[in-house]
């Protein structure tokens, strides 16, 4: 019989805190399981996994950056530029400013004509 899979055990374990509520031990259990995923090459189910994370602790700003260099990965620009532009507002809210504008920097590199992302970073340059 084989030894289950390192990140199964983390999930299962994640569950666990979970069904108990409690969520910051699910969410470091789910963020080893999604690393040993990532390292095993199971990306779209580390997808799954972040997107989980994210469900449960919406301020993880890491997770979605992860989540979009994934969808870069699986050539899905949109969503990337969507979780960009939410931490770049969550990072704009925080005070941190040159995060901010370096994520919107990548979203304008993924959509060149995009007014309002163009416009976006012209203010967040004007206005810090």
């Amino acid at each position: 019989m084989e030894p289950e899979p390192i990140w199964r055990y983390h999930l299962r374990l994640g569950d666990r805190y979970l069904t108990k509520s409690e969520v910051k031990n699910a969410v470091m259990c789910y963020l080893v399981a999604a690393d040993h995923l990532m390292a095993g090459g199971y990306h779209s189910m580390a997808a799954a996994v972040y997107g989980q994370i994210l469900r449960l602790d919406d301020s993880r700003a890491d997770v979605r950056i992860m989540l979009a260099h994934l969808y870069e990965e699986f050539h899905l620009e949109y969503e990337k530029q969507i979780k960009c532009r939410r931490v770049a507002a969550r990072y704009d809210w925080e005070g941190k400013y040159s995060h901010a504008r370096e994520l919107i920097r990548i979203v304008l590199d993924l959509a060149p004509r995009d007014m309002r992302t163009a416009e976006d970073l012209a203010e967040m340059y004007h206005g810090n």
